[in-house]
């Protein structure tokens, strides 16, 4: 959603306030970029362990076939295996065909906080002592017995369900245990990158004078392995990426929360211009995928995803002189000597009023961290991606006058926007 800001009509007004109701929606618009769905697409499923024994029982019923699931894994790019979950227990699966395996299209993410809430407090992101069990079988079998039981009202009820043997209680603990966290779960866990430009313009370097240079920081919601900056567009001659010790990097860590972009300057001091700075970041990631079959007869799949995978996020450079360099001819006469010559800097934009984006939960005033905005100029431009911070809040200063647009890329629930200039 955009919403068009004129600092010149804005800086009259007092302030903007918008209510807006935003569902949740896929985080692919906050990657310019590698997108997860893109990076998955399709996935090729199939059995890795044959089905074992039943570790639960349901109203008492004992089903080897229906209750003792086999294991379904894909194989992912990075050669590890890692599971699926099916979303549908009255369709045939991928253990009942004579091929045992088929492929899913894998197009979107899973939109539901108690399913995600179930599989990311699970395995594979937990490990069976993690779960409080022993075995790859037995985490597999409670998390997918708490899908189930999260997804489909006739397992619903916890009652039903006990541990076929004593031995199996530590099972029957687990899977409970994840329905409960999946239940009390409410948000849908959207991994982002942004980078946040610390100026709205790049300065004269305080380490090496022979440089503008502009801070950017690094943030994201998960941990970063590692990233690399690249340039895009009207790039000047040059130009390189830094930490803050001007120290030039191909690539930096993950915990590096900060870089900086140096451009040489010109000995005849006349420059201007902008360029994209982009993060190509190895993000953990803890999203979950859902995957739907070729036929409507068989059974979709929650795609438990690859730890990492690749985003990117764009931040935008300006530079330009922070002078004139005086004619070497005799200066003229002013039009009008009772007034004070006008500086002529007509390229230098005029500083204006910052601004400030606060997102707090509809119906309170507690503010919502982790939001992502992105703000873009009036041709398009890309400025920089912005996060909210605990208190729910942006502040962007020193913008100059003109018109802006803030997009909403990434909301962790319905909520309620103020902007002010």
């Amino acid at each position: 959603m955009n919403e068009k800001f004129n600092n010149s009509i804005i800086k009259r007004l007092l302030s903007l306030c918008l209510a807006l109701l935003f569902l949740l929606s896929s985080f692919v618009e906050a990657f310019a970029g590698t997108s997860l769905e893109n990076a998955l697409n399709k996935v090729h499923l199939y059995v890795k362990e044959g089905k074992g024994q039943q570790l639960l029982t349901w109203k008492g019923v004992i089903d080897a076939d229906n209750f003792a699931p086999a294991i379904i894994v894909y194989r992912s790019e990075d050669g590890n295996e890692y599971p699926a979950y099916c979303a549908n227990p009255n369709r045939p699966g991928v253990e009942d065909l004579i091929a045992k395996s088929y492929d899913v299209d894998v197009d979107k993410l899973d939109t539901d906080p108690h399913v995600w809430g179930v599989i990311t407090n699970g395995y594979p992101y937990k490990t069976p002592q993690e779960l409080g069990l022993s075995t790859e079988y037995q985490a597999y079998y409670a998390t997918k017995m708490a899908v189930w039981a999260t997804v489909h009202a006739n397992y619903s009820n916890l009652n039903d369900w006990k541990a076929n043997g004593s031995h199996n209680q530590p099972v029957e603990a687990a899977m409970k245990n994840l329905v409960a966290k999946g239940k009390a779960n409410d948000v849908v866990y959207a991994t982002w990158l942004a980078v946040n430009p610390k100026t709205q313009k790049a300065e004269v370097d305080s380490i090496d004078s022979s440089y503008y240079s502009q801070e950017f920081e690094i943030k994201s919601n998960v941990k970063i392995d590692s990233f690399k900056i690249v340039f895009d567009g009207n790039v000047p001659e040059g130009v390189k990426a830094t930490n803050l010790q001007n120290e030039e990097q191909e690539t930096f860590s993950g915990d590096t929360n900060a870089i900086k972009v140096l451009i040489p300057k010109k000995d005849d001091g006349e420059q201007k211009g902008t360029f994209n700075v982009i993060a190509k970041g190895k993000l953990e990631n803890k999203a979950v995928m859902f995957g739907i079959s070729h036929s409507g007869k068989k059974q979709d799949y929650y795609v438990a995803p690859i730890p990492f995978y690749n985003g990117d996020s764009i931040g935008k450079v300006t530079y330009y002189a922070d002078g004139t360099t005086p004619p070497p001819d005799e200066p003229k006469e002013p039009d009008n000597p009772d007034q004070p010559d006008t500086p002529n800097t007509p390229d230098i934009p005029e500083p204006g009023k910052g601004l400030q984006i606060v997102k707090v939960k509809a119906g309170t005033t507690q503010g919502l961290s982790g939001a992502v905005f992105r703000l873009t100029d009036a041709d398009g431009g890309i400025i920089g991606d912005y996060v909210t911070n605990e208190q729910g809040e942006i502040s962007i200063p020193d913008l100059v006058v003109g018109a802006y647009y803030v997009e909403k890329i990434i909301s962790n629930n319905i909520d309620f926007i103020a902007i002010s200039m």
